[in-house]
């Protein structure tokens, strides 16, 4: 239930708010993925990672999400080469998701370890450009489904897991 929450939240925003159809696709199929491994449907690891590769390389390519500043002046100059910066990413949004799936196992967990992420962005980060609203609304729901999953009444599941590290490495 958590990962319905959490997409629906975010498709709400990003069609009727941003109108990045795009963007939805990229977390409604990561959704879908996670989804499939909840009910059984995808059992193999391997072609779960397979189809997270395959996702993450096409969205990453096609909504041209980049990483442009590391502070590491050599590596910089690397991901100024466009198919360096599309694997980097890749690769980042990749290990963010799993790693968010892996650290699941304890209610709480993930989601208090993502709430403290955006809580410290909120409060801390006043001075950059980002979408604060997004941000306080995420602290809300995120707030709300923590509740939720410390009493037992939902989880995260792969589905939550995989969408609110995949969000989270794309806000970022």
């Amino acid at each position: 239930m958590g990962g319905i929450l959490i997409t629906l939240f975010l498709n709400y925003y990003y069609l009727s708010i941003k109108q990045d159809v795009l963007l939805c696709l990229f977390i409604t199929f990561t959704f879908l993925i996670g989804l499939m491994s909840d009910l059984k449907k995808i059992n193999s690891v391997s072609l779960r990672f397979l189809l997270q590769c395959a996702l993450v390389l096409f969205f990453v390519n096609f909504i041209n999400i980049k990483i442009n500043y590391t502070r590491i002046d050599i590596f910089d100059q690397w991901l100024n080469i466009s198919l360096i910066n599309i694997f980097f990413v890749s690769f980042c949004l990749l290990v963010l998701k799993n790693g968010s799936n892996f650290i699941d196992g304890i209610n709480g967990l993930t989601i208090g370890y993502f709430l403290l992420i955006f809580l410290i962005i909120f409060l801390n980060l006043n001075h950059l450009e980002y979408d604060k609203n997004l941000s306080e609304n995420f602290i809300i729901i995120l707030f709300i489904i923590l509740l939720l999953n410390l009493k037992g009444i939902l989880y995260l599941g792969d589905s939550g897991s995989y969408t609110i590290g995949l969000f989270t490495g794309i806000f970022l």
